[in-house]
């Protein structure tokens, strides 16, 4: 199973780390184009309020703002292109957020996925943020601890997997070093860059990129 963090991995940074540029997104945005800069996902999810009724689910509400893929997820083509080299092998690929609303993770991915002529790669059992952690008495360890998040991915698609068979990708550091430590491959991705760099030695990818212990 490959677990991927949603922040800065799959997606765009939590905060607010370009709001100068706000206004500049959505007036590009608004004429219908691409905008050229980057914001923090608290800040597109206060653009997408005005695309939102009461009614309307997260996926509704992106698609009215008809925003590009690849402004939502900057790395979307690096992402398909490594979830297609091993998909075949049999990898079950899920989401484990600290913050974020499960809702809006899987209506992000679906439509970005969608966007580009596929199915997301993910559902909502697969998708568990700190909301989630009430399904299971695992209590964390340490701040980086993202075991008991696991522990409920397995729990709702009822799965067992032994640590050793658990890929996290994470942009912190931190998160990555803490769970293999605890015996489950950590593989350490911050930028389109590293996307690239590892989709192409997918092949290698636990290997050569991950801090296990083994």
């Amino acid at each position: 199973m490959i677990v991927f963090d949603f922040h800065n991995t799959l997606s765009l940074k939590s905060g607010k780390f370009n709001s100068f540029y706000v206004p500049k997104f959505l007036k590009q945005l608004e004429k219908g184009k691409i905008p050229d800069v980057e914001i923090g996902i608290n800040d597109m999810k206060s653009i997408l309020k005005k695309y939102k009724k009461d009614d309307d689910s997260w996926y509704e509400t992106i698609k009215k703002s008809k925003i590009d893929a690849k402004t939502l997820m900057p790395a979307i083509d690096n992402i398909i292109y490594f979830i297609d080299s091993i998909q075949s092998k049999g990898f079950i690929f899920a989401v484990a957020s600290m913050l974020e609303d499960e809702n809006f993770i899987h209506d992000l991915l679906y439509y970005c996925f969608e966007q580009k002529g596929r199915i997301s790669a993910f559902n909502l059992k697969t998708i568990v943020s700190t909301y989630g952690l009430k399904e299971t008495n695992i209590k964390s360890n340490d701040r980086n601890d993202k075991w008991p998040h696991i522990e409920v991915i397995m729990k709702r698609n009822n799965l067992s997997f032994s640590k050793e068979n658990i890929i996290i990708i994470d942009d912190d550091i931190n998160i990555i070093k803490y769970m293999s430590s605890i015996g489950v491959n950590g593989i350490y991705i911050s930028t389109i860059k590293d996307w690239t760099d590892y989709t192409k030695n997918y092949g290698r990818l636990v290997v050569t990129n991950s801090f296990s212990n083994k």
